[in-house]
């Protein structure tokens, strides 16, 4: 089962009991959806947070969506924020934008700006491993790309 399905039961059925030896650690971690305002960024909404961690890549990344909330808009894309990643494209898949070049220009910039001004804080989401709600930590600590 996948981990989108499997918290989609979680939560159609909050009433059932629940196995958490079938969650993995990256099930119960948050990604906080940072919406246009958050972001100063207009018309995206951008995924930070400790995303999937199954050694398929690198957990840091942004995922940024265009237009809708993530699920809902086919134009999406990742961003290393890390490293040599750092401020590289990556392909999410199902996406429309297949390559680099499909994404307008002005949402690299914006989020190569984003990742920029906020850096170390999306690093330090990534590594956080306490109990306390990380939209609480780190969300109000996100530097808008107008500044």
């Amino acid at each position: 089962m996948s981990t989108e399905s499997r918290a989609g039961k979680l939560l159609a059925n909050v009433d059932e009991p629940v196995c958490l030896d079938s969650i993995e650690v990256y099930d119960m971690s948050e990604m906080a959806n940072l919406s246009p305002k958050r972001t100063g960024i207009d018309g995206v909404v951008i995924y930070a947070g400790r995303a999937d961690d199954r050694g398929k890549h690198s957990p840091y990344r942004i995922k940024v969506s265009v237009g809708k909330a993530w699920g809902a808009s086919d134009k999406a894309f990742s961003m290393g924020i890390k490293g040599s990643t750092k401020g590289k494209w990556f392909r999410v898949k199902g996406s429309s934008y297949k390559a680099e070049s499909d994404v307008p220009a002005k949402y690299l910039k914006a989020a190569r700006l984003f990742i920029e001004r906020n850096e170390q804080l999306l690093i330090d989401w990534v590594d956080y491993d306490g109990l306390e709600d990380d939209s609480e930590r780190f969300v109000p600590r996100v530097k808008s790309v107008k500044d």
